[in-house]
């Protein structure tokens, strides 16, 4: 298939937030390669809003886990006859098979693994010593049309100007530098203890603001934090949206956060960052902060945040802010 004859562009991106911000350089190169192209992003129910605002995605599909809903989608995706499909997920999915194969793309694009599924093997475009990212790896369709990548990608998203607003008002009064304190981890195994967060905020809040922030099923957890720590520099902040969340660490001077979509959202903004992960190399290697000013710190364990210790991450933030 020629590519001049490509107008019609589905990415699959069902993951979760921090896949879906990862993907976002897709867009924008795939717009250069075809600026007459259709874009559209089939996305899931905690991820659409990122597409759904980006300047370079012309629609947003929504892929819901429910027999009701998944016909009317199936349809949909076979009618709208796509010249090119391209789902990068470098780990095999069922979900992803049975969807390329219904739709019957003109051309698909993916990691084939016991059976040839994709029409592009992105297995021939992405291996060693490539740079091992998720971010990288999405970009890997890009060599099959004559693309270079370059090093320092980043990702871009896009957030309306309500949102924009709103979150200024909520912290214009704060002044001093802001530190955010992203508590929640999406997984108990990178939870850091609540005992930590309290010292490490004692330590923090005589020199500069601290909000504390999580998802809205750990605000009674954040409350909590919040009333041990009382104080005039200390606040907290539950975000009413996954795109205020990212505006709230866009005017942040430095987010301390575990593994979530909070790292990748300060990537975007180079927010500078304090990240905590649990020591599994693949997945640091494909997650790890794109932000210029960085310090990761990693546990001692897969399934426990409990050795990194206070001090180390409190002086992790005084040297980001002193730089």
């Amino acid at each position: 298939m020629d590519s001049k004859d490509i107008k019609n562009i589905l990415i699959v991106q069902i993951g979760k937030i921090g896949d879906m911000i990862l993907t976002t350089p897709l867009f924008i190169k795939l717009k250069e390669i075809f600026p007459d192209s259709r874009l559209t992003v089939l996305a899931s129910p905690i991820n659409k809003d990122i597409p759904l605002y980006h300047k370079y995605v012309d629609e947003v599909i929504i892929y819901e886990k429910n027999i009701f809903s998944l016909p009317g989608l199936l349809l949909k995706l076979r009618n709208n006859k796509y010249d090119l499909w391209i789902d990068s997920k470098k780990e095999i999915s069922k979900t992803s098979i049975k969807l390329v194969k219904y739709a019957k793309p003109n051309l698909s694009a993916g990691f084939n693994f016991d059976s040839k599924i994709y029409d592009i093997d992105l297995n021939e475009f992405y291996q060693p010593p490539c740079n091992e990212h998720t971010i990288y790896i999405n970009l890997a369709v890009l060599k099959y049309f004559g693309m270079d990548i370059k090093d320092n990608v980043k990702p871009i998203v896009f957030i309306p100007e309500d949102v924009s607003k709103f979150v200024e008002n909520r912290i214009k009064y704060i002044l001093g530098k802001i530190i955010l304190l992203n508590i929640s981890s999406g997984n108990e195994i990178r939870f850091w203890s609540r005992e930590n967060w309290i010292m490490l905020i004692d330590n923090l809040k005589s020199h500069n603001s601290v909000i504390i922030t999580g998802i809205r099923k750990d605000e009674e957890i954040v409350r909590s934090i919040f009333s041990s720590c009382k104080g005039k520099n200390v606040f907290y902040f539950i975000s009413r949206s996954v795109l205020e969340f990212a505006e709230l660490i866009k005017r942040c001077d430095l987010l301390i956060s575990p593994d979530t979509s909070a790292v990748h959202f300060a990537s975007c903004f180079d927010t500078p960052i304090v990240a905590l992960f649990n020591k599994v190399e693949w997945n640091y290697k494909r997650f790890a902060p794109l932000s210029t000013k960085q310090k990761v710190f990693i546990s001692d364990s897969p399934v426990s945040m409990e050795s990194i210790n206070v001090e180390d991450v409190l002086n992790g933030v005084n040297a980001l802010i002193s730089m």
